[in-house]
């Protein structure tokens, strides 16, 4: 999903945040930015305190709550 596409699909004023989510349901908020305009790329760099073998997977939330992206850890799916 692009900058552009959110700000089209959810106007100018939504923000997104990277969520780890933990194998037992947990959740940390692992960096959050807001999307570029149309044509611009971002990187964003995030933390997390879960140790990577505990992280079942990541969510792009928007600022409404929205589950945009919610992609499996690799290592967890295989697991």
């Amino acid at each position: 999903v692009s900058g552009a596409e959110l700000s089209t699909a959810y106007g100018a004023d939504i923000s997104c945040q990277l969520v780890v989510v933990g194998a037992k349901g947990q959740t940390d908020v692992a960096g959050s930015w807001a999307p570029p305009a149309p044509g611009r790329d971002i990187e964003a760099i995030g933390a997390t305190s879960l140790k990577t073998t505990d992280i079942a997977s990541f969510k792009i939330v928007g600022s409404d709550g929205t589950t945009l992206v919610s992609v499996p850890a690799p290592w967890a799916a295989t697991a």
